[in-house]
């Protein structure tokens, strides 16, 4: 089984992206939901 902060299913169900998220010095929650937004709309 593999673990991590998001993961992606295909249409099929079946596991296309799994990755984890690290903390990044200066990141910002705005700069942090454009890439959850991007990954949705885009992967």
């Amino acid at each position: 089984m593999y673990y991590g902060d998001m993961a992606v299913h295909g249409k099929n169900r079946h596991l296309q992206l799994l990755f984890q998220a690290e903390n990044k010095r200066g990141a910002y929650k705005i700069w942090a939901a454009k890439i959850r937004r991007n990954i949705y709309y885009h992967g």
